[in-house]
């Protein structure tokens, strides 16, 4: 799964999840990172410095 194009194709006004995810991150000056396979399932991880 291409992360990057799922998110771009997301209509923003309808769904929230990952890529609010991704904003709060940004906005407190953290890093998330999401990796995904195929029947491997995906891997969301934020982290932040203290």
């Amino acid at each position: 799964m291409d992360v990057e194009e799922t998110e771009a194709s997301v209509d923003r006004t309808r769904h929230f999840g990952l890529l609010t995810m991704r904003e709060r991150a940004d906005g407190d000056k953290g890093k998330l990172e999401i990796r995904s396979q195929l029947g491997k399932g995906t891997e969301v991880r934020a982290t932040f410095d203290l």
